[in-house]
């Protein structure tokens, strides 16, 4: 009985340290996450910014009177808008979603 005691001592000290290093690793990678998160959301702020400015230059053109011309210039602004909304309503969502692994 007395031999296999310091054995289980032993093996109650290896489980300690296995504990332990895990518990750091899992901090790390914790601190990882916090990080790429802070990228993300930084990430996905430039992008909403640089949205908002497509949209402004977009709306910026004039192009040149004509029947044609006009139904051109309200079919592609009307695509840059819907292509610029999307982009924002994606970057919104990654957002949240950003924001919500945070907790």
């Amino acid at each position: 009985m007395r031999n296999n005691f310091p054995v289980t001592n032993q093996e109650q000290s290896a489980g300690i340290e296995q504990v332990t290093q895990t518990s750091t690793k899992m901090d790390d990678i914790t601190q990882q996450n916090a990080t790429l998160v802070e990228q993300a959301a930084a990430s996905t702020e430039r992008s909403k910014t640089q949205a908002i400015s497509l949209r402004e230059l977009v709306n910026a053109f004039t192009l040149v009177k004509s029947d044609k011309s006009s139904v051109v210039a309200r079919h592609v602004t009307s695509e840059m808008t819907a292509y610029i909304d999307e982009k924002k309503r994606i970057s919104e969502q990654i957002s949240q979603i950003l924001i919500a692994n945070q907790s």
